[in-house]
């Protein structure tokens, strides 16, 4: 961008010393759709460096809550792991009991 800065200043001074009226008049004109033009892609270059940061920021946002979803997914699957132990025990629990019944029950 410091080029078009650069060409402002040229037909600034260009303007300042030309004799000719039509040739200044034009020259200004060229000057100020220049500086329109660097206005624009200074204005674009901000809007897109918001957007860039938004983006990174959701990024970094959504990462976290992958990571705790993860976590919370592998807690689950320890719970899992957990019940489908302790129902292992219930039903080898269960069948001691039934043994045992029908151990006791011809005693009775």
């Amino acid at each position: 961008m410091g080029d078009i800065k650069d060409i402002i200043d040229l037909m600034v001074g260009l303007a300042n010393k030309s004799k000719d009226r039509q040739t200044t008049s034009e020259m200004l004109e060229i000057q100020s759709v220049i500086s329109k033009f660097y206005i624009e892609q200074t204005s674009l270059h901000s809007s897109l460096l918001e957007k860039q940061l938004a983006l990174l920021t959701e990024n970094a946002s959504l990462k976290d809550r992958i990571a705790a979803l993860q976590k919370r997914e592998a807690d689950l699957q320890d719970r899992v792991a957990e019940l489908e132990a302790q129902c292992g025990h219930e039903e080898e629990l269960q069948a001691q009991i039934k043994k045992f019944r029908d151990f006791i029950g011809p005693i009775r």
